[in-house]
């Protein structure tokens, strides 16, 4: 039988992994010279259906892995931003048949599509509507004119969304419906 205070350390470095992994990894230090002290507890194996996260995934703010539309929208911001994001958070089969290709970007703060015979400053404007269901996020968006307030004037175009899932303590994306 184990002691109380064995629990609350297995506890204690199972929290410690866990919350770290939307972190960006530590490097390791060299080790010191002398005798090691054997650890005095080992973190618990993770469950079956919560399966172990690379620590070679880039950092996220922790909010960004929050199942809920918050924590949607942080994750939004970070993986339209960062190309290693997008990488690291795209579901394998996904990423096989749509390598490096995601539409919606920022520009001076303003949501864009991404259209790559366009330079950037030219991209089209679009409205994007999020919907969080449990474990799905999904994004629709579609081009859209814009007044001199920002006002949305009208849409055109066809619509496109793309789909997350919330996979291993984060948002993952899964896949995408093109704009035709």
């Amino acid at each position: 039988m184990s002691r109380p205070n064995d629990r609350f350390i297995a506890a204690l470095v199972f929290l410690v992994l866990l919350t770290g992994a939307c972190k960006p990894s530590a490097q390791v230090a060299e080790p010191l010279a002398g005798p090691v002290a054997a650890p005095v507890a080992q973190a618990p194996a993770p469950e079956a259906d919560t399966p172990a996260k690379s620590v070679d995934m880039p950092a996220l703010p922790p909010e960004a892995c929050e199942q809920n539309e918050d924590g949607a929208r942080a994750f939004l911001n970070q993986f339209v931003r960062s190309p290693e994001i997008r990488k690291a958070y795209t579901a394998t089969d996904y990423a096989k048949t749509n390598a490096d290709r995601f539409d919606i970007a920022q520009v001076d703060n303003r949501w864009v599509y991404a259209d790559p015979t366009l330079d950037a400053v030219d991209y089209p404007r679009i409205e994007m509507k999020s919907t969080v269901r449990g474990d799905a996020f999904s994004v629709a968006y579609t081009k859209a004119r814009f007044s001199n307030n920002d006002e949305n004037v009208e849409t055109y175009g066809a619509t496109a969304e793309y789909t997350f899932t919330f996979t291993d303590g984060c948002w993952k994306l899964v896949a995408q419906t093109p704009m035709r």
